[in-house]
């Protein structure tokens, strides 16, 4: 996947859930650490379309956060972070949405 296609606000996002996984000590890049950082960014529309539709935010980030403390954790500088497979499959169906909208 070519990140340097992104937008910027969409790379930022990618490297705030890099920070996130690296932060808990997980040895996978998630979907949750990807939902955590999208729904942090400043000046983003994430939060603000959650939060349209009725979601509780807060509410959200604690569950996710929860999951997350609940994962598997490694430590060690020498450990090597991996996108998770649900995240590969997310970031595949917004590829392929952006490249063949259905219009």
């Amino acid at each position: 996947m070519r990140f340097d296609r992104f937008t910027t606000k969409s790379q930022e996002a990618v490297q705030r859930t890099q920070d996130l996984a690296r932060q808990t000590e997980s040895p996978d890049v998630s979907v949750e650490h990807q939902l955590l950082a999208l729904i942090d960014q400043k000046e983003a529309v994430v939060k603000p379309i959650l939060q349209k539709v009725g979601a509780d935010t807060q509410s959200i980030k604690s569950e996710v956060d929860e999951a997350i403390q609940k994962s598997p954790t490694v430590q060690g500088s020498s450990q090597k972070q991996h996108i998770s497979a649900g995240l590969k499959e997310v970031f595949y169906i917004a590829w392929k949405e952006t490249t063949n909208p259905k219009r």
